[in-house]
């Protein structure tokens, strides 16, 4: 009769993480996750805070831009006057405030709609703090302002600070706020704002 030789299994001592380990390694993940939402929000923060001083810089340049091209060649100037590209033109010798090409309501309009300076805050056109007509949500990121007024994030004011006065036929201030919450226009630049005034000659 053949024996049977039976093979003595060893145990195999299985491996585990005891609770205090899973604990430290949930806290740890915890911990970079945090680190990881802070370091995005500052980056969201700042990109946001280049965007506004981006704008800044492309609307006075627009402005600055158009006021040459009427000196240089006069004539008239296009205006946009809503979001399908529809517009009219101006008499760039024209300094009476409802026809003006520079006037601060022609300029809100035309930069506001054609889109060259858009908020990166998104759209304000709800906030009522900022006194703003909820009609003019597609063009929100340019206002015309005046001293005193409260504006929202990311905008931009346009104001006529004099007219025929130092030399200038129009003498337009504009400012952008920096920061993430509501700003003061007035007639020069302060903290959080970008300010800029412009002798505008445009004929």
């Amino acid at each position: 009769m053949a024996l049977i030789k039976y093979k003595k299994m060893k145990h195999i001592k299985q491996k585990a993480f005891t609770l205090i380990e899973l604990l430290v390694v949930v806290a740890v993940i915890g911990i970079l996750a945090a680190v990881g939402v802070t370091t995005f929000n500052g980056f969201q923060s700042k990109a946001k805070v280049s965007a506004v001083k981006a704008n800044f810089k492309n609307v006075v340049k627009f402005i600055n831009t158009d006021a040459m091209n009427c000196v240089i060649s006069g004539g008239t100037i296009f205006r946009q006057t809503n979001n399908s590209g529809g517009g009219l033109n101006r008499n760039c010798s024209d300094t009476a405030d409802n026809v003006s090409p520079f006037h601060e309501g022609s300029l809100q309009t035309h930069i506001g709609y054609s889109g060259i300076a858009k908020n990166p805050y998104g759209n304000v056109g709800e906030d009522r703090t900022c006194d703003i007509w909820s009609g003019w949500t597609a063009m929100t990121s340019v206002q015309s302002a005046a001293l005193g007024k409260k504006m929202c994030k990311g905008q931009i004011g346009i104001y006529t600070l004099s007219k025929n006065s130092h030399n200038c036929h129009r003498e337009i201030v504009v400012q952008a706020g920096t920061e993430d919450a509501y700003w003061t226009f007035s007639s020069k630049a302060s903290s959080g704002v970008l300010s800029e005034t412009l002798c505008i000659e445009h004929y």
